[in-house]
């Protein structure tokens, strides 16, 4: 069993000007079945298919699904190698950081994670607020794309507002579905 650190173990004069956001946490949130779900749920999701499927052409069917899976066995093993010592011990990818960069040099390598980060969060937006759009259109004549990817963005930030436990729980629900179909 591994050994978790705590706030109780950190020396207080140390602690005391950090923000306990910032410290490591006791509290675990994903348990392997949501790492999985969460992995899967990447790897399986519109986006990857939409730009997978722009190889198909240049590739068969199944050179552009195993490039796709090869793509996603890097980013996990990407994560993983990453994602050790923050799992392990609870603390921020951000704090780890600070280690090899400073305080004030960390501000770099966080910027350019984040950049990626926007651009798929707008990509996947997009390409969601596509399919939600598509529905209203069959079921009801609506067609309002950038109106309906403003709404889907609201609903996602909205989400996101109430923590990472409400996204973890409907990855790991939203995978199954995501799967089946």
């Amino acid at each position: 069993m591994e050994k978790i650190t705590d706030n109780k173990n950190l020396d207080a004069s140390l602690a005391k000007n950090v923000d306990t956001d910032l410290q490591p946490t006791k509290e675990r949130i994903m348990d392997p079945l949501s790492y999985g779900a969460s992995f899967l749920g990447g790897c399986v999701s519109i986006g990857t298919f939409s730009m997978g499927a722009s190889l198909i052409g240049a590739l068969t069917v199944t050179q552009a699904i195993i490039a796709m899976a090869i793509g996603c066995l890097v980013i996990a093993v990407a994560l993983v190698l990453i994602g050790n010592c923050g799992h392990k011990y609870g603390i921020p990818y951000s704090i780890q950081l600070r280690s090899s960069f400073g305080t004030t040099g960390v501000k770099v390598p966080g910027f350019l994670r984040g950049i990626p980060a926007i651009i798929w969060f707008g990509y996947q937006s997009w390409i969601g607020a596509g399919a939600i759009n598509s529905c209203m259109k069959i079921l009801f004549g609506f067609d309002n794309l950038p109106f309906i990817y403003v709404l889907f963005t609201i609903a996602q930030v909205a989400l996101a507002i109430h923590g990472f436990k409400e996204i973890k729980w409907l990855e790991n629900i939203s995978c199954i579905f995501i799967i089946m179909s």
